[in-house]
This record gives structure tokens, C-alpha cells and sequence, in this order.
């Protein structure tokens, strides 16, 4: 239930914090539009028995690069 809430946070952050915006997409500042050449997705998110975030999987697709990235954190 954390783990989710957490997800949905991070989610919402993507969508509304500009630095977190240019941060995974630089090109965001440049005027490229960032709804069609991108796509980052919070796909896992687990918790420790302490509430500590111990996993964390998100996703960057860009369309225009044949290497996709997904980073564990």
C-alpha cells in the first residue's frame, strides 16, 4: 500500500516538476515536445519492513534512440 502510494507520487511528480521534467528529458528545454518523444514510467516501487524505499524501477523511452533505459534504484 505504501509501496503504491509512493508510485503514484512519483508519477504526479513526473507530470508537474519541470527539473524532474528537463531531468529526464533535457531536450524538454530546447522546445521538443514532451508528450510524443518520450515516455517514463515509475514501473515497480517496494518497501522495507521500516518504510525505507529499498526498490525502484523506472523507464525511459524515447522514440528517437534504439536504447531504451531502465534504471533500479
Amino acid at each position: 500500500m505504501v509501496a503504491k502510494q509512493i508510485q503514484r507520487e512519483l508519477s504526479d511528480m513526473l507530470l508537474t516538476d519541470k527539473v524532474l521534467q528537463y531531468a529526464v528529458l533535457p531536450e524538454a528545454a530546447l522546445g521538443a515536445d514532451k508528450y510524443l518523444s518520450s515516455l517514463t514510467t515509475i514501473s515497480d516501487v517496494e518497501v522495507s519492513a521500516d518504510l525505507q524505499v529499498k526498490f525502484l524501477l523506472f523507464c525511459v523511452y524515447v522514440k528517437w534512440v534504439s536504447v531504451n533505459l531502465c534504471v533500479v534504484w
